[in-house]
């Protein structure tokens, strides 16, 4: 027999909320001016998806002139040796995941390289990013990267696509 009175389920509405997510900007900052070292890092910034907040290496650093060479530590409460690697370390473990933007490279970035480290011991996902230069390309740097891709463009795709 059929029940003309069946009830039908009724489900409101989905709201997703989507918490948020860290990305850590990693990459070239020794020999490039303040402005080159972060004008890649804003960019990067616009195309992440709203709840994707990228972590930069140079958000204290406000004070260098836009044309400063960053070349070696200084003489700053954020500057110092000891405070670039503590808040380095920092920010490169706390994070979801890790872009690291090696294109344009004068020379291999050491900083970089450790960075890598830090996020392959805490298992944080890594996208590389390289140019044709290779000055980066290494078994272990491959190895290690979680994805390696050759604009930025790519890169914040597969991270919004991860973290969406």
């Amino acid at each position: 027999m059929h029940n003309m009175f069946q009830t039908k389920v009724v489900k409101p509405p989905r709201v997703l909320h989507h918490p948020t997510h860290y990305v850590y900007l990693a990459g070239v900052i020794s020999g490039m001016t303040y402005r080159e070292a972060t004008a890649w890092r804003d960019e990067v910034q616009e195309m992440f998806l709203d709840h994707v907040i990228g972590l930069s290496p140079l958000r204290t650093k406000g004070f260098f002139d836009q044309d400063h060479v960053n070349e070696d530590s200084y003489e700053h409460l954020f500057a110092t040796e000891q405070a670039i690697t503590a808040r380095d370390r920092f920010d490169c473990c706390r994070a979801d995941m890790i872009l690291m933007n090696l294109l344009g490279a004068p020379k291999v970035s050491i900083g970089s390289m450790i960075e890598l480290g830090w996020a392959d011991a805490n298992r944080i996902p890594i996208v590389v990013v390289m140019d044709e230069q290779k000055m980066h390309d290494h078994p272990m740097v491959r190895d290690i990267a979680s994805w390696v891709v050759h604009d930025l463009p790519t890169a914040v795709t597969i991270i919004n696509g991860v973290l969406g």
